[in-house]
């Protein structure tokens, strides 16, 4: 496996952490919805691209207040897309609701819990937590792939 043919940047001051960040997770409810779906998460394909169809953009959806519905998925949105003429990889997250008819495929692969410290009745706990974990993540890898250069 080849990790350096995409390099993943992680920009500190791209316009989607400071727009995002202010409203960030006022679209996820202050209370779950059910408890059942409390965790889901869903691995999303997006439409947009008919040439290069179900591999330029991908994400996860955590449904952390457990509001998914038989017409949109909501919850946190954590994306990483590709551009394979700069060879960049950018991380972005969102909570706002998305219509199912926007993805090409969605697939509910499992269900997660919050951290120990963190209640599952919390959702918008659980998303700044969820925001502040897997942008550690992809803070390190960048790291470690920028050393490897």
């Amino acid at each position: 496996m080849e990790i350096d043919l995409i390099k993943i940047y992680y920009h500190e001051n791209k316009p989607w952490i400071t727009n995002s960040m202010s409203t960030f997770p006022s679209k996820v409810p202050r209370y779950i919805v059910d408890q059942d779906k409390v965790g889901d998460i869903y691995i999303l394909v997006f439409k947009g691209d008919e040439v290069i169809r179900k591999i330029t953009h991908h994400a996860i959806l955590v449904d952390v207040g457990a509001t998914t519905n038989e017409s949109h998925f909501h919850g946190v949105l954590l994306h990483l897309t590709a551009n394979a003429i700069d060879r960049e990889t950018e991380f972005r997250i969102h909570d706002r609701s998305r219509k199912r008819s926007i993805f090409y495929e969605s697939v509910c692969v499992g269900k997660t819990i919050p951290p120990n410290n963190i209640n599952m009745f919390q959702p918008r706990k659980w998303a700044v937590a969820l925001l502040e974990f897997v942008s550690k993540k992809i803070f390190s890898l960048t790291n470690a792939l920028q050393k490897a250069d």
